[in-house]
This record gives structure tokens, sequence and C-alpha cells, in this order.
């Protein structure tokens, strides 16, 4: 024991930087009533289809050159972790679009993910499996504990609109980037505008905007909020969006 514990001591430690980033927290609905009715097996196959577009969120080449990974992204059972290399418009824009294709692809299966996007420094060290922040927390609890409005989809946490807002004011976001927010992101952020195709403001919340997703064309997105599940057809998993 002596020997271990000193050999432990003398372990070098393991660097773990902090940055102010994008975080959003997701959980799959109805895991529970899903493992009731599915074995594991069956349970993580669909898992692997579903959450297919986390992998091209990690993942960006432009003419076969590397330039990523724009995001991270893990998922541990019914849980998925998303975050940013920092807090710049270009990650805000990057992880809007990201998970407003995660969430639409995941429908696209029949899986429901609910989740939330929070901001601020934060560790996330893939290799070492440490994540550790407040915007973790901030994103986790708003979602499930203290979002008004329970629906389906991705919204910015209270703490989180707060900072970005708070950054509009005095950084302003570069054209570049507003053809990723689809036109009005300023507009949209402040709540001056509604609706765009990337943002939606919602029972006083605002929205990545699935409904926007080539997937639900010709869909009424107020129609999928009330009905708390954007099942595409009768294939969809009934027991996960309860």
């Amino acid at each position: 024991m002596a020997f271990l514990h000193g050999n432990m001591q003398s372990r070098p430690a393991i660097p773990h930087p902090a940055y102010d980033r994008y975080i959003a927290v997701l959980d799959v609905l109805g895991m529970k009533s899903w493992l009731e009715v599915e074995t594991p097996q069956a349970i993580a196959e669909c898992l692997d289809e579903a959450l297919a577009a986390c992998d091209e969120a990690c993942s960006g080449s432009v003419n076969g050159v590397a330039y990523g990974p724009p995001l991270g992204t893990t998922h541990f059972s019914d849980t998925i972790l998303v975050w940013s290399p920092d807090d710049s418009w270009a990650s805000f824009a990057t992880m809007c679009t990201s998970l407003k294709l995660i969430v639409a692809v995941a429908l696209r299966h029949g899986v429901p993910l609910r989740g939330s996007i929070s901001v601020g420094n934060t560790v996330c060290n893939e290799r070492t499996l440490r994540f550790v922040g407040p915007a973790i927390a901030d994103a986790f609890l708003w979602s499930e504990k203290q979002r008004s409005y329970r629906s389906v989809g991705v919204d910015v946490t209270r703490r989180g609109l707060q900072s970005v807002q708070a950054k509009l004011l005095r950084e302003p976001i570069p054209r570049c980037w507003d053809c990723w927010l689809n036109g009005t992101p300023a507009a949209i952020l402040s709540g001056v505008a509604k609706c765009s195709g990337t943002l939606v403001w919602y029972k006083g919340c605002l929205f990545v905007n699935h409904w926007a997703h080539g997937i639900f064309t010709g869909r009424d997105p107020g129609e999928m909020f009330e009905r708390r599940a954007l099942e595409l057809d009768d294939s969809a998993r009934p027991s996960a969006t309860k």
C-alpha cells in the first residue's frame, strides 16, 4: 500500500485546460420505456444510426483537407454532450446548425432528443473523459428541471441567452456568419424577430429551429411543438415520446 501511495503521488498532473465555450447537453427521451421492450444491443444499434450526425458535427474538410473538429461530441447511455472550442460567433453558428441536424436525424430514426445550450468556462478533455464546468450543469438543469415548456428539441438556457445577448452588445455578429444564422441573427437573439431558418422563439424560449430542416418540409412547427414529438410517420417509436 505504501508503494502504491508513493507511486500515485509521483504521477505527473494531467493538464485540464478550460475555455469559454458553448455546451449542449441532450437526453434521449423515453429510454426507460425503450429498455423495457428492446435489448441493450438493439438500442445501441439504433442509436448508432440515430446519432450518426454527431460524427458529422465533429469532423470537417474542404477538398479533402481537414479543418476540424469544429465541435466535439460524446455520449453515454441516454446523454449526449456537444461542445465548441471557444465562444466565438462562428462556434455559436456551428453549434446551432449542427444541433439542428443532430436532432432532425435522430427524430428521423424515431429517437426524440431534448436539451439545452449554455456557455461558460468549461473543461472538455475527451482523452481523459473529464467534462467539468457550470455550463454543463446549467444546460442539464434548464432542460430537465427549469424550462417551463418541456418539448422535444434544443433551446438556449436563460443564463446562456443573457451571455449571448451581452456578447451581441459588445461584439456584433460578422456579416460572414449571417448566412449561417439565416438572415437576421441579431434581431432574433435580441427578441425583435421571432423566427429564422436556424432559430425560433416559442413559449418564451429560444429554440434551435429543427423544424426548418428539409426533413420536416410541409410540417407545421406549432403543431409539432404542441404534440411534443416530431414523428414523421407511424414508425416512430411511441414509447420514447411520452
